[in-house]
């Protein structure tokens, strides 16, 4: 069985968590309590597991769905607002306070282009947008089941979707926990709902087609 190996990525981070601290430092900044830049609109997109991680690393995020009302009716993120075609103004109004803000819309180029409206008018605010919407993370949580995938999930996928789900549908879980999941789930390389295409088998008896004449 393939076992989740994390001890490298472990290191790594603290590699680059010490080399920021000794830059900062040099620099006569605190590493602790400066917050990270916030992001250029063609920068803001996060996938399912950054945004999954962003939710449950940040303290009460806003996620706000601009999409139109029948489509958030159909299937929406749990804890999301409903404000179709919401301003930028609009959704500052509904986020004051909050540390991060994360935009749901029908298309990246629409969403894109709002992040960026809301980031010029506000630059404390880290502002992203789920990239490819709703339809990832339906697909990413709500049918995990491994559609014509021949292979067996790996070693602790099962128990990492678990965590995540409980956390994305109820609210539940320790953040670090859920973060540690989302890990395992993003580096695992494991495709749930990829379906896997086979080509057609060839007729049987097929004949090619002889063109030509005599002579």
């Amino acid at each position: 069985m393939n076992r989740f190996n994390n001890k490298i990525g472990a290191i790594t981070l603290v590699g680059l968590a010490a080399l920021y601290m000794i830059l900062s430092l040099s620099m006569g900044r605190s590493a602790a309590s400066e917050a990270p830049p916030n992001l250029a609109p063609a920068e803001a997109a996060v996938d399912v597991w950054q945004a999954t991680a962003l939710l449950a690393q940040q303290p009460q995020p806003v996620v706000v769905d601009v999409r139109a009302k029948d489509q958030y009716e159909q299937y929406h993120l749990t804890g999301s607002t409903s404000m179709p075609g919401a301003s930028a103004h609009d959704i500052l109004k509904v986020s004051q306070g909050k540390p991060a803000i994360l935009l749901v819309a029908d298309t990246d180029e629409n969403a894109s282009k709002l992040a960026g409206e809301v980031a010029a008018l506000d630059k404390t605010t880290h502002v992203h947008f789920l990239k490819e919407g709703v339809r990832g993370w339906y697909l990413t949580y709500e049918v995990p089941t491994p559609l014509f995938n021949e292979k067996p999930p790996p070693y602790g996928w099962a128990e990492a979707m678990a965590t995540v789900q409980a956390f994305v549908h109820e609210g539940k879980g320790n953040a670090s926990e859920v973060v540690a999941a989302v890990g395992k789930l993003s580096t695992s390389g494991y495709m749930p709902t990829q379906l896997q295409g086979k080509k057609k088998p060839a007729a049987a008896g097929a004949k090619k087609k002889v063109s030509g004449g005599c002579g």
